[in-house]
């Protein structure tokens, strides 16, 4: 299997539609990618932000649901892979990490060229001695609706 072909089937792909209400049957497609980054580390073990900026680039969607980002962590030399992956995308960003280790963050995050109105994280129920676990809750302005966003790992 080609690591192209690995990448895409790590890949997720909705399509929700947002009515303005019951009675209006105008409706707005948006486009949800949902990819989970394993710390920014491909196949051949090296961290490489460039690589899935692409891949997220290639696939133009409204809403990226990203799972282990790294944020300040030794693991991957400190990198805020939130702020960077939305730099290299000229999205916004929101982030909630999960678990404090190695000196930073791991958690998930959402990408959107759309307005953030806000994000709340939510942490879920594990058993215990689990890794902790966590829901990203965003709201983002679509044109003039708000869409909720629910990204857990």
């Amino acid at each position: 299997m080609t690591t192209q072909r690995f990448l895409l089937t790590c890949l997720a792909f909705a399509c929700l539609t947002v009515f303005s209400g019951a009675s209006q049957a105008r409706a707005t497609a948006i486009t949800v990618m949902t990819y989970n980054i394993h710390h920014g580390e491909g196949m051949d073990a090296e961290v490489d932000l460039d690589r899935i900026a692409d891949v997220i680039r290639a696939e133009n969607p409204d809403v990226v649901c990203l799972q282990e980002v790294d944020q300040g962590m030794t693991r991957t030399g400190g990198l805020d892979m939130p702020a960077l992956l939305a730099a290299k995308l000229g999205m916004n960003v929101a982030f909630a990490p999960n678990l404090a280790i190695q000196g930073g963050y791991y958690g998930n995050a959402t990408l959107t060229p759309h307005p953030i109105a806000e994000h709340k994280n939510h942490r879920l129920p594990n058993p215990e001695g689990g890794e902790v676990r966590g829901c990203l809750h965003t709201a983002i302005e679509i044109g003039e609706k708000t869409v909720h966003v629910f990204n857990t790992h």
